[in-house]
């Protein structure tokens, strides 16, 4: 039976007789229904007054739906292992945290100190950065509408430098990377990640090896990187100053490599899900009429677990798909293509956090940045594209040649914006689920902006349209202002977004970068006089 239907029954009427002489029980309809999607849900409330009244009235059907229109996943199990809130009470936990960043009214405000160690990473509602001895400090950013406690605890004591490190709370996983030893009496010219667990710094106990090795003949002094985790699987890239970038991907508790790949078109790479990454190119092309070779975005999607593991270039990649952008003008130079998504497709919480429910695994926005020289102007150009966009694609009948041209990926499937204020190269978490946070100047004021591409709750804010408590902007338009400064030709983008503003009275924006997670907007103050974390928790 479902939990609160009994609570319902006396409310709803007797339902209609049905086969020979027999009346379902309401306890087993409910039951029934509860297995249907949001989809099936919604067409069975105009099949007859019963199932409209029994999914209007039963708090664990509408949970299903108004799940279904945030983005948002169940996290119910039976105690004590799970949350074991009613359906009732995580609907109104839900509908709470919905207003709360629809309105972006914040329940508590913090100013936590910026520590000096240079290294910092928020994922997963945990903030981490290093002191300078070298220590790592954690906090767990709270959320009172999803009974997240704060709580904050520091590691320490390695034997070596930490020259970056990567984590997933979700795992109690912290990758911590060492630099090879290039010269001296003990050089190795190996670089070393170990793993650890987040909570105590150990050798975490799911690594067969608790140190993943590559070793690298030439030195490489120059070399800055980028750490991302999705379940079982430990991406890093090698991003290079001297020679060609490298991508490696590991199975991090067997330390079985995955894939490698290398080339200097590769800027930036994500995953889509854990067969496909994403990567952001700046590649080669003899397309254009100019007596030299041009630069070309584009955003090629890998099948890693199909590719041998041996190292290889792009070129020499066979399960791969290539979606172009729109032409750009002769003499407009790429200069940096980066791609951002958080969280990790697979991502699910720490069972010791006992949320009601998180972001659903098929609620992923990739943000997509293009700087390119403009004459002698940095102009920034934005796209935005949810994970349909991409898997709609490559699960489908593809191009022989596995390019998709814009028209066949563009039009419908993202949204390309050309921002006042483009994002921070060192401040990247500026994404979270569907949302998107900036800033920019408002008239003589500064502003915060919350972009939100989830269709379904704008197609909801568009039926709310005359609600004036919707403080919210939607967009449906499908041209792209200015883009002919930078474009050969009209370009058409029409995903739908909503956008929320926050004025912050700011006197200026100068060294000022904000971020967020699921539950907290973060505006990172890196003025001297400040270095702080503004945290604004929903």
């Amino acid at each position: 039976m479902s939990q609160n239907t009994s609570n319902y029954i006396s409310a709803i009427p007797a339902p209609p007789r049905l086969g020979q002489g027999t009346s379902l029980p309401l306890e087993l309809i409910v039951d029934v229904l509860s297995r249907l999607d949001c989809k099936s849900l919604s067409i069975c409330t105009q099949v007859c007054k019963l199932f409209n009244t029994l999914i209007n009235n039963t708090a664990s059907l509408r949970l299903i739906i108004e799940l279904y229109a945030a983005g948002q996943q169940d996290n119910f199990v039976d105690p004590p292992h799970g949350v074991g809130l009613t359906p009732s009470d995580r609907l109104d936990a839900l509908k709470r945290h919905q207003i709360a960043w629809e309105e972006l009214i914040w329940v508590t405000e913090q100013r936590l100190p910026m520590l000096d160690g240079g290294l910092w990473e928020l994922y997963g509602g945990v903030l981490a950065q290093n002191s300078p001895n070298g220590e790592i400090v954690f906090r767990q950013l709270p959320s009172e509408i999803r009974s997240i406690e704060e709580r904050d605890w520091t590691i320490g004591g390695f034997d070596f430098i930490v020259r970056d490190f990567g984590m997933d709370p979700s795992q109690d996983l912290l990758v911590l990377v060492e630099d090879p030893k290039w010269s001296g009496g003990h050089s190795d010219h190996t670089y070393r990640f170990h793993l650890r667990t987040m909570s105590t710094g150990a050798d975490h106990p799911l690594a067969l090896q608790p140190v993943i090795c590559h070793i690298q003949e030439k030195p490489n002094l120059q070399v800055s990187y980028a750490i991302q985790i999705s379940t079982e699987f430990l991406g890093i890239f090698l991003i290079s100053a001297e020679e060609e970038n490298e991508l490696f991907i590991w199975e991090w508790k067997t330390g079985v490599i995955e894939s490698a790949i290398v080339g200097d078109e590769i800027r930036s790479f994500t995953f889509l899900n854990d067969e496909f990454i994403i990567l952001a190119l700046l590649t080669g092309t003899d397309s254009y009429e100019s007596d030299n070779e041009a630069v070309e975005p584009v955003i090629a999607i890998v099948n890693f677990r199909e590719e041998p593991k041996e190292l290889r270039s792009v070129q020499g990649i066979k399960h791969i798909f290539f979606f172009r952008f729109p032409t750009l003008h002769a003499g407009i130079i790429p200069i940096r293509f980066e791609i951002r998504s958080d969280p990790s497709p697979g991502w699910t919480p720490n069972s010791n956090i006992r949320v009601p429910f998180f972001t659903a695994q098929y609620n992923r926005l990739y943000v997509v940045s293009l700087w390119l020289l403009v004459g002698s102007r940095m102009r920034c150009v934005m796209l935005f594209a949810p994970s349909a966009t991409f898997l709609a694609r490559i699960q489908k009948d593809m191009p022989e040649d596995r390019i998709y041209e814009w028209s066949a990926w563009g039009p419908r499937g993202t949204r390309i914006l050309l921002p006042r204020t483009p994002p921070s190269d060192i401040w990247v978490c500026y994404v979270n689920g569907s949302r998107y946070v900036t800033l920019r100047k408002d008239k003589k004021q500064f502003a915060l902006d919350v972009y939100n591409f989830n269709h379904r709750g704008v197609l909801r804010s568009l039926n709310l349209a005359g609600d004036t408590d919707i403080k919210s902007k939607c967009v449906t338009d499908a041209r792209l202002p200015e883009g002919g400064t930078i474009f050969q030709s009209t370009v058409e983008t029409s995903l739908p977004y909503r956008i929320q503003t926050l004025l912050l009275g700011l006197k200026s924006i100068m060294n000022i970068a904000v971020v967020c997670s699921e539950d907290n907007i973060i505006i990172v103050d890196t003025h001297v006089d400040r270095n702080e974390y503004r945290i604004l928790t929903f």
